[in-house]
């Protein structure tokens, strides 16, 4: 069988076999979207982890492309009060735009030892 094609379960048994050999990005809630986004481009990456101020290795929420857009363009259904006022926040704001401003807070995390399965 093709490796690109053989099942992840095939090649790992646990969450920590897989997450090893990735590349992880991490930033405080406080960092600029600005810099985060062009890191995340220049690393190739769609995700990034927003870490606690007060405990860089706490984690408070992902950052990614589709925040980001959502941020940008709005969420599905939007009203048009809610898009004016997101609009007004964009223009008004746009180099102030933070991580926490933008993020998924409180996202499901896996550990190192998870089973696939599990997982």
């Amino acid at each position: 069988m093709n490796a690109i094609h053989e099942p992840i379960s095939t090649k790992a048994e646990t969450v920590g076999e897989i997450t090893a050999s990735r590349p992880f990005l991490a930033f405080p809630a406080e960092g600029a979207i600005e810099n985060i986004v062009r890191e995340m481009i220049r690393r190739r990456q769609g995700v990034a982890a927003i870490m606690a101020p007060e405990a860089p290795d706490f984690l408070v929420g992902l950052l990614t492309e589709r925040d980001i857009l959502r941020k940008i363009f709005g969420p599905p259904g939007e009203t048009q009060a809610q898009h004016d006022e997101r609009q007004q926040h964009l223009s008004i704001y746009p180099a102030t735009l933070l991580a926490q401003d933008v993020m998924t807070i409180h996202p499901l995390c896996l550990t190192e030892d998870m089973a696939i399965a599990e997982a």
